[in-house]
C-alpha cells in the first residue's frame, strides 16, 4: 500500500507543479455509457489542499509550514442489471496526511461509500440529430470516518468526508456528434443532520452541475476531454452551547483528462482537477488533484 501511494505521489507532483491551465475527469455519476453490461474501475488519486475563500471570496493560502495532501486508491462497480437500468457501488481507501500547529499526522481508512441506481429514460433507440440520451438516478451515500464536529484530532486528519449520510437525485444528459460528445447534469443532495455530544447539525443541501466535452481522435484510440463542474451548498446551522451559522458555499472546478482505449475490454485515463481557476469562489477549498485510472469491461 506504501508502493502505491509513493507511486500516486510521483506521478502527481509531475503534473501539481506544472502551469495551470485546466482539470476535472469526465463526470458520469457512476453510469455506464458504452455498450457494456458491467464495468470495474481502480483508480489512484492525490489532492493537494491550497487554502481557502472567505464568505467574500478572498483566497487565503497555506504557508510554507502547512502540508494538507491526500492520497487514495479508488475502487468502482458498474452493472446494467436489465436494459435501460443499472446499478453502481463506488469506495475508497484514503491516506491522509496534514502537517500544521507544529504536528504533523498520518491518518488511513475507508471514505464514504456511495451506492446508486440508475434508469436510461431517453434512450437512443433510432438516431437523432438533436435528441441526446438521457438518465435519471439516486444515490445514497454513506459516510466512513468522522466529521469535522467529533473529530479527534486537533488538525483535523481523521476527518474524510462529511460524516454525514446523504441522498441525491440527478440527471445526466450526453449527445454525440461524430468525434465530438457533449455532457451535462444537474444532482441535488440532501445531507441529513445528526446529533454530537454537545451540539447538533441541521440538514443542508448541495447543488452539482458537471458540463463536459470529449473529443475522439479516431482512428486512433485516444480520446481528449475537458469538464467543469459547479458545486454549492446551502448554509449550515449548529445549534447547542453555541448556536452557529454558516455562510454557503460555491466554487467551481476545472477538469481535463485523457484516456486510451487498449482494446475492447481495457482503458486507461489520466485526469487533471483544479478549483482555482475559475470564478469568485466562496467559503470554498482551494486544491488541486491528480488521478490514474484503469477501466475493465465486458460487452453486452
Amino acid at each position: 500500500m506504501k508502493f502505491i501511494f509513493l507511486l500516486t505521489f510521483i506521478l502527481s507532483s509531475q503534473v501539481l507543479h506544472a502551469s495551470s491551465c485546466c482539470g476535472g475527469g469526465s463526470s458520469s455519476s457512476l453510469i455506464i455509457t458504452g455498450d457494456n453490461i458491467e464495468e470495474w474501475n481502480l483508480g489512484m488519486s492525490y489532492r493537494n489542499d491550497l487554502g481557502q475563500t472567505d464568505n467574500l471570496g478572498w483566497a487565503s493560502f497555506h504557508n510554507d509550514g502547512i502540508t494538507d495532501h491526500q492520497s487514495a486508491l479508488n475502487f468502482q462497480y458498474q452493472r446494467q442489471i436489465i436494459e435501460q437500468f443499472q446499478l453502481a457501488a463506488k469506495s475508497s481507501l484514503i491516506q491522509k496526511t496534514i502537517e500544521k500547529q507544529n504536528r504533523k499526522e498520518v491518518k488511513n481508512g475507508l471514505g464514504d461509500l456511495e451506492l446508486q441506481a440508475s434508469f436510461e429514460f431517453l434512450p437512443e433507440f433510432t438516431y437523432s440529430a438533436y435528441k441526446p440520451r438521457g438518465f435519471v438516478y439516486s444515490k445514497l451515500s454513506i459516510p466512513n470516518s468522522r466529521s469535522l464536529y467529533d473529530s479527534k484530532s486537533a488538525i483535523y486528519s481523521d476527518v474524510r468526508g462529511s460524516g454525514l449520510y446523504s441522498i441525491s437525485i440527478g440527471s445526466f444528459f450526453l449527445k454525440r456528434f461524430a468525434s465530438t460528445t457533449l455532457k451535462a447534469g444537474l444532482e441535488a443532495q440532501h445531507l441529513f443532520g445528526r446529533s454530537f455530544d454537545q451540539s447538533h447539525l441541521n440538514d443542508y443541501n448541495k447543488i452539482i452541475l458537471p458540463l463536459g466535452i470529449t473529443y475522439s481522435f479516431d482512428p486512433m484510440p485516444i480520446s481528449l476531454g475537458f469538464n467543469s463542474t459547479w458545486n454549492y451548498q446551502t448554509k449550515k446551522q449548529l445549534t447547542g452551547e453555541i448556536n452557529t451559522t454558516s455562510s454557503k458555499e460555491y466554487f467551481w472546478e476545472l477538469g481535463t483528462f485523457i484516456n486510451w482505449t487498449v482494446n475492447r475490454e481495457e482503458t486507461w485515463g489520466i485526469t487533471y482537477s483544479d478549483s482555482t481557476l475559475v470564478g469568485k469562489n466562496i467559503n470554498s477549498p482551494l486544491y488541486r488533484s491528480f488521478s490514474l485510472n484503469y477501466t475493465h469491461a465486458t460487452e453486452l
